[in-house]
């Protein structure tokens, strides 16, 4: 089964991307079903990649190799996925820390998957058709591969609707997972809601960033907006922050910071208030040595780019603005249509905005265990930088 592209489409292929839209299609032969493995060529006949179709998706492929005589079979996921596997306990220091990210989407270039691990147990997405078709191949790997307690599926994310998928959530084998896990990560122990908590059931992409903000927070107010359960503000408290304000607009958010608070003994230096970000920094009149601005994705598409530059440069001017002299602005965007470029060019103009000039002391991005395929810069979706108010 074939899939021709027309003609001078097939350089983001050669170059590596690991997407190809409907609009680059000239045409298909062998009438292939969705989710079954195609082999891409160019209008001139030359073979290209491998990969899996979908015609209900705007990315009508998603390629896995670009080996012509590689068979996209069982054992070709059990390499990738050992690969995955093995880049994270070669290369990065996960001494400490109980969860984090095995294998991250077209970073790991298995393009739909992500497996995310708790502890003894694993969490999956199944993003793309072309993977769910193969679910159970995958999760006997991982079974064969990790011996987890149970593998627990959280493929509700809404992207699975624009491949034509339902979206699914629960136990696919092994032990029930409990309502609540205590993990330990790092200098902290957090509890996570594999079930129902936010992405697999928290934000493993900040695993570094936690860590490194935290050690600028000694002696320092801070104040935490979109707090969630109380990750930054956990990790600053630990740090030695003198106190912290947690903020997030779901009670069932901070009802779970202050329980995180509680297990790592700073409920004495922690406050948490269930309001809106935006207009609880509109009433505020206090200063503040640190701020912490870490927002849901503002900008789920191109076209909301103009309206959530604008939340991103209001919140950033407000945070700026709160600021003791000398103090410290974490700020992050993780909408992946507010490129690094534009995100900084937004804190600028919300410091000029302030009256204020500011130093980037450093710049974030996702955690090493998500890696960024370098041709697929949609992968890049977490950005964020550290700054000191200096003026």
């Amino acid at each position: 089964m074939k899939i021709i592209l027309k003609p001078q489409k097939e350089k983001p292929i050669i170059q590596n991307h690991p997407w190809i839209f409907s609009g680059a299609i000239q045409k298909i032969e062998g009438n292939p079903k969705d989710g079954d493995i195609v082999s891409v060529y160019d209008n001139y006949g030359n073979f290209l990649a491998k990969g899996y179709i979908n015609q209900k998706s705007q990315i009508i492929v998603r390629i896995l190799s670009k080996n012509k005589d590689e068979d996209i079979d069982k054992s070709f996921f059990q390499r990738r996925i050992e690969q995955a596997i093995r880049y994270r306990q070669a290369i990065l220091d996960l001494s400490g820390y109980e969860a984090y990210r095995l294998i991250h989407d077209s970073g790991d270039m298995l393009p739909g998957l992500v497996v995310d691990k708790y502890a003894d147990y694993i969490v999956v997405q199944f993003l793309s058709l072309g993977m769910e078709k193969r679910k159970d191949i995958i999760v006997d790997i991982l079974n064969s591969l990790l011996n987890p307690k149970g593998i627990y599926e959280r493929s509700d994310n809404p992207v699975r609707e624009k491949e034509g998928l339902d979206l699914v959530s629960g136990l696919i084998c092994g032990q029930e997972v409990p309502d609540l896990i205590s993990i330990k990560q790092g200098r902290a122990e957090i509890l996570v809601d594999i079930k129902n908590g936010q992405k697999t059931g928290a934000f493993l992409d900040q695993r570094e960033n936690l860590e490194t903000i935290a050690s600028y927070s000694n002696g320092r107010d801070v104040l935490d907006c979109f707090c969630y359960t109380g990750g930054f503000s956990i990790y600053t408290a630990l740090g030695g922050a003198k106190s912290v304000v947690g903020i997030d607009i779901s009670e069932k958010a901070v009802d779970m910071a202050y329980k995180n608070a509680e297990i790592n003994n700073i409920a004495n230096i922690c406050e948490f208030h269930q309001k809106d970000i935006f207009k609880f920094l509109d009433k505020l009149d206090r200063k503040f040595d640190m701020i912490i601005l870490d927002p849901p994705s503002f900008a789920k598409s191109d076209s909301a780019i103009m309206r959530a530059s604008r939340a991103y440069k209001h919140i950033n001017m407000k945070a700026i603005s709160l600021l003791n002299p000398d103090g410290i602005l974490a700020t992050f965007s993780c909408s992946h249509h507010i490129d690094p470029l534009l995100f900084r060019k937004i804190v600028f103009s919300a410091s000029v905005d302030a009256g204020c000039n500011i130093q980037i002391m450093k710049t974030f991005h996702a955690s090493s265990d998500h890696p960024i395929n370098i041709a697929h810069p949609e992968g890049e979706y977490l950005k964020g930088l550290l700054c000191r108010k200096i003026i």
